[in-house]
């Protein structure tokens, strides 16, 4: 088909069909849950994927007062709202979301016992 956009190589859709017009309108401005890909500490950018599958970029202004991350932050669940600036969205006011304590696994104990001779 010429002239047709190629496809995404990881997701294998093109970019229209990713992540819906509609759900970029709805959250302009709402807070909304997301997950760190990552952040570069030394140029103060990153992105993050939010739960729709969106792709936003991060700046270290964008993060609340104390919230910016350090060190290894991937994976590490946010709470954004988003915006356009120069005619591309990014997140604003992001906050990292509590890490919720985990207690230790507990051991499983078997109910056959070892014999030893």
């Amino acid at each position: 088909m010429a002239g047709a956009l190629p496809t995404c190589p990881m997701c294998r859709k093109r970019a229209w069909e990713r992540v819906p017009e509609a759900t970029l309108l709805r959250h302009e401005g709402e807070a909304v849950n997301g997950t760190m890909l990552w952040f570069d500490e030394a140029k103060d950018f990153g992105f993050i994927l939010t739960e729709e599958g969106e792709r936003i970029s991060v700046r270290r202004s964008g993060f609340l007062p104390g919230e910016a991350p350090v060190g290894r932050c991937a994976r590490r669940a946010v709470r954004l709202s988003a915006t356009v600036q120069n005619g591309k969205r990014v997140a604003i006011d992001v906050s990292m979301a509590s890490e919720v304590a985990r207690g230790r696994a507990r051991r499983r104990g078997s109910n056959t016992r070892s014999v030893w001779p």
